[in-house]
């Protein structure tokens, strides 16, 4: 039986068992609901003893067994009973199998050396967001090192590569333009996706997916939900990755133009010098030590993310100009901007092309998240399944929050209300926590 704020992620891997383990470990240690582990090359990888009894993770080997009887999902024109040549096309046949197969209402699709990442419980946003919202996008950081670290510690750093428009100019600061095509980032910078599996697919990619469905909302971003990128993995990783490029030992059919020729540089330093340069070029792309990592630190070029510590409790609440707080009115069935009131209000912010959204909600004495809607005029508890959505306009260090053509208006006698047409003081709220 499905079940909706469940999350699953499904991973095709070859790696070795440690990296998996904490993989493992991690989302586990996060409430991720089921993992799938696609074994891309059963020769080198089998089940791990250490969870071969936990029914939240589901190790399948892909076999030609598999490949013949288990798994008909295709997305290019293998044939269904044949092994898709590319791993991108592999990664995709399995995405959909955990898909059709999870009870989980949400699912994923990443790499052994990515890690899901937000302060807050991922089943928070889940719970409140509208069902007619398809996806999320999990923007990508990527890990640096601060020394050497050994093959089964790939996820031990707290620092990333932050993904903005000013480290597209710092990068050059950092790394000779060859390596500078993608701002300095080796993976990819758009993420991955988080997206139901209750809605058939049109497209899938690894960064992009797409339902059948036109109506639905896809692509919804969170200011604080990322993709861990740990694309360095170890000194001793990356080069045995970069030969089996170098030599084809493994087909990647969508390389970009940037990573292809990335990859002919790679090819030339390693005949040039062989192990040896490869080893200079992972610790000039993956190291920061020094002058240089304070460097990277002042300009923000990379940040501390501290991602193993124990989720936060959701705290955005508001505050309008004159320092009252919204609250929720129980007897009244209503907000207000009353400080004797105990119910806060909160605000989820999140992106959809660009444009900034907010869902208002409180949270009850069960602990149970309502959703707020304007009923044209008031803001009162929402018992649909659809949570109205607003507009979210920045004015300096304020917000203003708009339905329609009317904003919304605090004012001094504790009303609060969707029927201001002008923008003043009354207008204007900020994030408190």
């Amino acid at each position: 039986m499905m079940i909706a704020n469940k999350i699953g992620i499904a991973v095709t891997v070859r790696a070795h068992e440690e990296i998996i383990i904490r993989f493992i470990d991690y989302h586990l240690s996060k409430d991720i609901d089921e993992i799938y582990i696609f074994f891309d090359d059963p020769s080198f990888n089998q089940n791990i003893i250490k969870f071969e009894n936990d029914k939240r993770i589901f190790f399948i080997l892909c076999d030609e067994y598999y490949w013949n009887k288990l798994n008909n999902y295709r997305f290019d024109q293998t044939s269904l009973v044949e092994k898709p040549l590319g791993i991108e096309q592999r990664q995709f046949s399995n995405y959909e199998y955990a898909r059709r197969t999870s009870s989980c209402g949400w699912m994923a699709n990443i790499d052994i050396d990515e890690l899901i990442y937000s302060p807050y419980a991922l089943k928070f946003f889940l719970n409140i967001l509208p069902i007619n919202y398809f996806s999320i996008r999990m923007r990508s950081k990527e890990a640096v090192y601060t020394s050497h670290i050994y093959e089964n510690d790939i996820f031990n750093t707290y620092f990333f590569k932050s993904n903005n428009k000013l480290n597209e100019k710092n990068s050059m600061k950092f790394y000779p333009e060859i390596l500078c095509s993608n701002s300095g980032f080796w993976g990819h910078k758009l993420g991955k996706i988080l997206a139901r599996t209750t809605e058939p697919l049109r497209h899938i990619g690894n960064h992009y997916l797409f339902p059948l469905s036109d109506d639905l909302i896809v692509d919804v971003e969170f200011d604080f939900l990322f993709l861990l990128h740990f694309e360095g993995l170890s000194e001793k990783y990356f080069i045995e990755k970069q030969i089996r490029r170098i030599n084809n030992d493994v087909v990647v059919q969508r390389l970009a133009k940037n990573e292809r020729a990335r990859l002919n540089y790679f090819s030339e330093k390693y005949i040039a010098g062989g192990e040896e340069k490869l080893k200079e070029l992972y610790h000039l792309m993956h190291v920061f030590e020094g002058n240089r990592f304070e460097d990277a630190i002042k300009l923000g070029f990379i940040e501390k993310i501290d991602f193993k510590n124990k989720y936060k409790k959701f705290d955005l609440y508001l505050e309008d100009f004159h320092f009252s707080t919204l609250s929720y009115s129980v007897d009244l069935n209503k907000v207000v901007s009353n400080k004797s009131q105990k119910i806060n209000v909160f605000l989820l912010q999140f992106v959809i092309q660009q444009e900034k959204k907010g869902i208002l909600f409180f949270v009850d004495c069960n602990g149970v998240y309502i959703g707020l809607a304007s009923d044209g005029v008031n803001l009162k508890a929402n018992d649909s399944v659809f949570t109205k959505v607003f507009d979210i306009i920045s004015l300096n260090d304020f917000l203003v929050i708009k339905n329609k053509d009317s904003y919304l208006i605090s004012q001094k006698n504790g009303v609060v209300k969707f029927n201001s047409k002008n923008l003043g003081n009354w207008e204007l709220f900020e994030i408190k926590n």
